[in-house]
């Protein structure tokens, strides 16, 4: 008997801990919805969320505020339904247009699930959620948009505006690039190339996220 009662008792005592894990401000850094990519492009476009599961509320806001009822947490999901909203206007209609996906993508239907992991430590932390429709939001504990100069690795990109391809110039290839519209729905992903065929893409800006040893940089770039 006494066995099984210190079992619960350290069970209940992870559970108390992996939920009060939520409790904190959390800011998008990109989510998965409908199958399309998004990452914010601009500082008012960075959702926040913020769990209170001893009141069993997820407050949020980009633009517009929602609070969100949540119930059955556990270590690993919660539910969530209901919101009351207090409206606000977003300066640019990009934002606007990302608030709208957001919301979505973090409440489809009435009685919605979330599953959750967070991992790393302190400043470091994600949150990764899993919603039963089957979209993802990333979040980490601090507002991220681009990069310091001290981090901004060193190459050069040619022509931009650009027409038909883009060159990177550096030493070494990149990682990766990522090419965003100005929505945020990502438009090329995965690209270790030097030289980016853009001549498919429709005429407007775009952003593009280059990456050389964990060092990232984002550059606008305009499609003639």
């Amino acid at each position: 008997m006494k066995k099984i009662t210190i079992l619960s008792a350290i069970l209940a005592g992870s559970l108390v801990i992996a939920q009060t894990a939520l409790n904190r401000d959390w800011y998008l850094q990109k989510m998965t919805f409908n199958g399309t990519e998004y990452v914010p492009q601009n500082e008012e476009s960075i959702a926040r969320l913020t769990y209170d599961t001893g009141w069993g509320d997820a407050n949020t806001q980009v633009c517009m505020q929602r609070s969100y009822n949540i119930t059955n947490v556990t270590s690993t999901q919660y539910g969530i339904s209901q919101y009351s909203g207090i409206a606000g206007t977003c300066a640019s209609p990009v934002t606007t247009d990302f608030q709208t996906k957001y919301f979505s993508a973090l409440q489809k239907t009435t009685n919605f699930v979330h599953n959750y992991v967070i991992t790393g430590s302190g400043s470091g932390q994600i949150l990764t959620l899993t919603t039963s429709a089957g979209d993802t939001l990333v979040f980490g504990t601090q507002k991220v948009l681009g990069v310091s100069d001290v981090a901004r690795p060193a190459f050069s990109i040619y022509p931009n505006p650009v027409k038909d391809v883009i060159n990177i110039v550096s030493d070494d290839k990149p990682d990766s690039v990522v090419l965003y519209d100005m929505t945020g729905k990502l438009v090329l992903s995965g690209t270790t190339t030097q030289k980016i065929n853009a001549a498919s893409l429709k005429k407007g800006v775009y952003m593009m996220q280059i990456s050389f040893d964990n060092k990232t940089e984002k550059i606008k770039i305009i499609k003639e």
